[in-house]
Parts: structure tokens; sequence; C-alpha cells
């Protein structure tokens, strides 16, 4: 089976939402350096979510709990094995995150076929001294960023921009790389006051910081400018001033995927559109981009290989009348119509861990 450029865009997109809506209430992870240690800390109402990997090297996470635990094992079992193989100072935190880690869960998120490991964690490296501790903060794509100081995660981006003021405020800076000397009873109350901002700002949204003006003067977190995509807190202002379903029109080019077709008039403008409600996005559409040149170019803007993709271009050449799509699932439909509180209630014949069949 051949999968179109479509299919691998929408795939993404629906793999990124999967993961989202099941990380959003997760409680935050805070990892802070201090003068004798580091810090983990969160908070847990059965599983375990703070795990050692090897000597001065630790995990800790929110998601599913059996992906959660195939991370840890497969982190566990790579640093024992290179411990043995090589030696137990060549076992990095950088080697089990990006030789371990981080390539099964982007194999994972890629492949159009398997659901996405669903977590969010951050893997800290005790050093010599509190400047050489390490964190890196992995997501559930396999994408990963290195921190100093400390590192944290929560489920949604509203609560690590939270968290990200209160440990700023802390250190008296924006930068990472700064050092600043903290007790080991301070850097646990310096978690505990991070971990408080982010689970606030899940709980709330985030309704305070600077402003942008909607038609009710709702308050959100950050200023909206012309290219940015619209983020949660600014999508539940609009659900609240609107009261019922709403399109979402002439979004920004550059935000779009390539193959949505630019206006005649504007190319800054797509022809992209979503139908969204108060409670949740449910459906992304618009016109398709019919023309070869526009299309061969919006591949190589993405860094993609034309021909790599001719089974699919290759029609193109020959002429494709205008055409859009979107697909729009009507269970989602239903239960926004209704008012349920979750999808299954909508469903004929809901299945879930306890029911298989009919």
């Amino acid at each position: 089976m051949a999968y179109t450029p479509y299919d691998w865009q929408q795939t993404l997109s629906q793999k990124a939402d999967y993961a989202e809506d099941r990380l959003r209430n997760g409680s935050p992870v805070v990892a802070i350096s201090a003068d004798d240690g580091i810090v983990l800390m969160t908070t847990q109402r059965a599983q375990q979510k703070i795990f050692e990997v090897y000597d001065q090297l630790a995990f800790a996470g929110i998601g599913t709990p059996s992906d959660l635990e195939a991370i840890r094992v497969r982190a566990v079992d790579f640093a024992h094995a290179e411990g043995y193989q090589r030696s137990p100072e060549d076992v990095s935190i950088q080697r089990v995150v990006g030789f371990a880690i981080s390539p099964l869960l982007k194999q994972a998120f890629a492949d159009p076929l398997r659901t996405p490991l669903v977590l969010r964690g951050v893997f800290a490296q005790l050093g010599r001294t509190p400047a050489d501790d390490l964190f890196f903060v992995l997501n559930y794509d396999g994408e990963f960023v290195s921190q100093r100081r400390y590192g944290m995660a929560a489920g949604a981006g509203v609560a690590e921009d939270h968290m990200q003021v209160a440990l700023d405020a802390h250190a008296g800076t924006g930068s990472t790389d700064a050092q600043v000397s903290i007790s080991r009873e301070d850097a646990l109350e310096l978690a505990l006051r991070t971990w408080t901002s982010g689970q606030w700002a899940l709980a709330t949204g985030g309704s305070e910081g600077e402003t942008v003006e909607l038609p009710d003067q709702t308050e959100l977190d950050e200023v909206l400018t012309w290219g940015d995509d619209l983020p949660t807190e600014a999508e539940k202002a609009l659900g609240r001033d609107v009261g019922s379903h709403y399109f979402i029109t002439d979004w920004p080019s550059e935000v779009k995927p390539f193959y949505i077709k630019d206006h005649d008039h504007d190319p800054e403008l797509s022809t992209g559109f979503d139908l969204m409600h108060p409670s949740l996005e449910l459906v992304s559409g618009g016109q398709r981009e019919h023309r070869y040149d526009h299309l061969i170019e919006g591949f190589e803007q993405q860094g993609l290989d034309p021909e790599a993709f001719e089974y699919y271009t290759k029609m193109f050449r020959y002429g494709m009348p205008p055409h859009a799509g979107w697909g729009l699932g009507a269970e989602r439909l239903i239960m926004t119509m209704l008012g349920l509180e979750n999808i299954r209630e909508a469903v004929l014949f809901p299945r879930d861990r306890q029911r298989l069949s009919p």
C-alpha cells in the first residue's frame, strides 16, 4: 500500500493530537540541581514515575504506565550493557537518550501503522559538581533538548511556560546555563513551587500574564502575532465567546501543510480551515494544491526530495482538477452536538479495555 504526503502529514498530526490529549492531565515532573545532588519531584496516584536507570542516572516522566515502563526497561538494559561492554564511565545520559530511547520513539511516531508511545520525560545525570549536572527533556516524537541546572516536563505547553517562569525567577535569569548554588532543602521547596505553578496552569489554562484582546477581553498568557498557530487557551477563549460550532478560515500559509493551496489573491493566506467546538477541534480541511509546479515547490520548501514522491506527483503533470477535502468523525460531531462528556457515549458499541465485542 502506498501512502501519499496527505496521509503522512495527517497521520503525524493525528498521532500528536492522540499523545497530547493523553498527556494533558499528567502531573508535572521537575528535576533541579542542588549542592549535594539532584532533586526529582512529582506526585503520583498509583504508578511510580521516578526511576533509577544506572549509577548517577535517573528518569522521571508522565504518560501511560505501560509506555513509561517500556522506556524504563530499555534505558536500564542499554545502560547496563554499555557499562559491561565498555566501562561504567562510558555510560552517559546522552547515549541513553540519543541511541536507545529517541530512535525507538521516532520509529513508533513515524510508522503510520503503530500507536505512538505516550510519554514526556526528564533524564538526569549527576555530575562531579552542580555545574556538570545534565538534563535531557524527551518528547513522545523522539525529539529532545539538553539543559543545565534543571529539567521539567508537563502535559501542556502553558504549564511548562509557567514552570519556566518559576525556575527563572529563582535563578534571576532566563539562561539555563547560569549556575545558582542551592541546598537540597531549597531545591525541594523550589521544585514544589514549580510543580504547583505547572499544576495550576493545567487546571486553569493559565489565565494570568500578558493579554491579547478578544471579543470578551479574555486574558491569555501570551500575545498572539500574525503567523502563530492558536494555542489551546486562545481556542478556549474563542469557544467561550462563540458558544457553539464555528469555522476558522484564512489561516496563515506558513502554519498549514504545503499541500494546502494558497489563495490566488494573497499567497500569505491559505485555503485551509478548521471546524471548531468550544471543547475541542473537530476537523481540519482545505483546498489541495493541484498545480504540479507549486506542489514540487512545496516539497522543496519542506526539505523533501520530490523524486521520492514521484509515484504520487507524476499524475499532476498531466493535469489535476481543483479539489478539496476533509474528514469528519460522526461520533465527535454527535458528542459535541449533544454535550456528551465522552466519545464512547456517542458510539453504538464502544470498545475499551473491558469490552472488545460486539
